[in-house]
């Protein structure tokens, strides 16, 4: 089954395109340029109160120490292949208030921000990849992040790279095709389905 339907030609190209793949080229780096690029769509997200609750740590090749300690802390099956990739981006949310009250909106908010980064990198000739298999307590002894802040998701970017040094697993998930659930499991009109 076709992800695309009679809807498609009303949705941006950059949506439909992007994806996540998990092949990149471990020898070439991405610049600061583009990644201030990629920080900045992720700035202009929309959030809640415009309160902007996203604080994101930067892993690149100034820095190989730490860009380490960021692969150190990815799950041994991410690490197989998002090791390879030039830069790791660790996005984390803001979960209080600057009054101490909880904000229950952090997550979404950064999710925002996290799609916005995901599209400009995309945009920008890049791929990326978010992961949620990371160890966030040993992520947050490693770099130090504040106690109000929770570390979301890791997220690998570079520039597409060669897989046939790759498990067969990351092979085949580098070429199947995306799929996507029909929009009658997703969505409705005034009231909840009846199943």
């Amino acid at each position: 089954m076709s992800i695309y339907n009679n809807y498609v030609e009303n949705v941006l190209r950059v949506v439909l395109e992007r994806h996540s793949p998990k092949v990149y080229d471990p020898d070439k780096n991405v610049s600061r340029e583009v990644m201030h690029g990629v920080l900045e769509a992720a700035r202009w997200a929309p959030s809640a109160n415009n309160r902007q609750p996203w604080f994101f740590l930067v892993f690149d090749d100034t820095d190989l120490e730490a860009r380490e300690k960021a692969r150190s802390v990815l799950n041994e099956g991410n690490r197989i292949w998002a090791g390879r990739a030039p830069v790791l981006v660790l996005a984390c949310a803001r979960t209080r208030r600057d009054n101490g009250k909880p904000n229950s909106y952090a997550a979404h908010d950064l999710g925002l921000a996290n799609e916005n980064l995901l599209l400009q990198t995309y945009a920008s000739g890049l791929i990326s990849h978010p992961m949620a298999g990371f160890d966030k307590k040993a992520a947050r002894e490693a770099f130090e992040i504040p106690e109000d802040y929770e570390p979301m998701v890791m997220i690998a970017i570079g520039y597409p790279g060669d897989d046939s040094n790759l498990p067969t697993e990351v092979q085949e998930h580098s070429r199947r095709i995306r799929e996507r659930k029909p929009l009658e499991e997703i969505s409705a009109w005034g009231k909840w389905p009846t199943l």
